[in-house]
């Protein structure tokens, strides 16, 4: 029988240590929030849904380079053992 996992994240940047060229242009301070979705069909396979920027937060890392909007991913992982004993 399969199994819902849920999750999510949370990351607050307040500042930005160095700003190089632009001091006016420092980035702000910025709340991302990542949601994330699997279903486990068996012991070792799981299908995930996963949402980054789930606010769609327009931010900056460094000064005049934007980050990604709101994206979504599929991912399929299985899980298998190498070990031989």
């Amino acid at each position: 029988m399969g199994k819902l996992l849920l999750s999510g994240d949370v990351r607050w940047v307040s500042r930005t240590d160095s700003v190089i060229f632009y001091m006016n242009d420092a980035p702000e301070a910025y709340t991302l929030v990542g949601l994330r979705a699997a279903f486990l069909f068996h012991q070792n396979t799981r299908l995930a849904f996963i949402v980054d920027n789930a606010l769609n937060t327009s931010y900056e890392e460094m000064e005049r380079y934007r980050m990604p909007p709101r994206t979504y991913r599929v991912e399929m992982l299985y899980e298998f053992d190498v070990a031989k004993e």
